[in-house]
């Protein structure tokens, strides 16, 4: 078998992902005594890989800071005239997110824990 027909049988695979025609990020976080770091690869681009530290140890850490860091790593790197497929393995990222996706007045990051993570 290919790689690409071991990969359709994955749990991404059997829900289409590897034909999406957008781009397709990877995105993780890392807290280590006090070392905060994120990162995205792009599978279509690989030139756009990247990876940033996040913050600082004085201003608190959590585990969900980093994948945000992740998350706002890929959004910033996506080209504005594509879709963009986000791969998480962090379901916390999911809950800040729902209030952000939407329209009117609540649709807002402002008032969640590290909404400073957006403001960059």
């Amino acid at each position: 078998r290919t790689g690409a027909e071991l990969l359709a049988g994955d749990e991404s695979g059997t829900i289409g992902c590897y034909s999406f025609r957008g781009m397709t990020f990877g995105i993780d976080g890392s807290n280590s005594d006090g070392a905060i770091g994120a990162g995205c690869c792009c599978l279509e681009e690989p030139s756009l890989d990247c990876h940033a530290r996040v913050g600082r140890e004085q201003e608190g850490t959590s585990s969900n800071r980093p994948e945000l860091g992740g998350l706002l790593l890929a959004l910033r790197t996506a080209s504005t005239d594509q879709d963009a497929l986000i791969f998480s393995d962090n379901e916390a990222v999911l809950k800040p997110v729902k209030k952000w996706v939407g329209e009117g007045g609540k649709a807002t990051l402002a008032n969640t824990p590290d909404a400073d993570m957006t403001d960059s």
